[in-house]
């Protein structure tokens, strides 16, 4: 059983005033979304964090800010693809 057929589960036994599957169904996504964007948040500070620590006083030390920061920049505008829906 996934985490997310647990969660409905759970909400469904303890939420008397909404039986609904489909609701409940709403409210895991709702969760998963919410989750997954904190922890990207967190990726990205990170990077950005790892970014600044690399500093300039160098061309090797410059080109890989650079690229850690691309990446959180990436990341930050949505544009990672998710390896389970291009598989």
């Amino acid at each position: 059983m996934s985490a997310r057929e647990s969660l409905i589960g759970f909400a469904l036994a303890a939420l008397p005033n909404e039986p609904s599957f489909t609701k409940c169904e709403e409210l895991a996504d709702a969760f998963r979304t919410e989750v997954i964007a904190e922890r990207d948040a967190q990726i990205i500070a990170w990077l950005e964090k790892k970014a600044r620590e690399y500093g300039d006083n160098n061309r090797e030390n410059r080109a890989k800010a650079e690229a850690v920061g691309r990446m959180a920049d990436k990341l930050s505008r949505g544009a990672v693809r998710d390896t389970e829906a291009t598989s």
